[in-house]
């Protein structure tokens, strides 16, 4: 059974890249193909805005996947597609507990001798 979206629709599991597809498709309506396939190499290089969770806003990628509205732009509920990551369905539809952040490593502390020679270069 396939968890309902806030319009009433079902939401369907894509993977990352076929969603990526199907938005690139989508972003210059009446675009010929070719521009929709440089969008496309754009959000999978990493140099163009991707899937963005519409619960979280965090963005979704790689392998991961989002769940999808299939009503897509189609209802006043929500006005683009509807894209919900994995650990917000898990939090949102079934209750559970939503899954820690990982904590950023502080930066790395340069060793005395490192430090004392890029010192002794500043001077030259």
């Amino acid at each position: 059974c396939s968890p309902a979206c806030v319009c009433g629709s079902t939401l369907r599991w894509t993977p990352c890249a076929e969603r990526m597809r199907a938005a690139s498709r989508t972003m210059v309506p009446g675009a010929p193909e070719e521009i929709a396939q440089r969008i496309y190499a754009l959000m999978i290089s990493g140099q163009m805005s991707a899937i963005q969770c519409d619960v979280c806003d965090e963005v979704v990628r790689g392998s991961a996947g989002v769940w999808t509205c299939e009503n897509g732009s189609s209802t006043i509920f929500h006005a683009t597609a509807y894209d919900i990551c994995d650990a917000c369905l898990a939090v949102e539809a079934y209750g559970l507990p939503k899954p820690q952040a990982p904590v950023p490593l502080p930066p790395p502390i340069a060793e005395p001798a490192a430090a004392a020679d890029d010192a002794d270069r500043s001077e030259e």
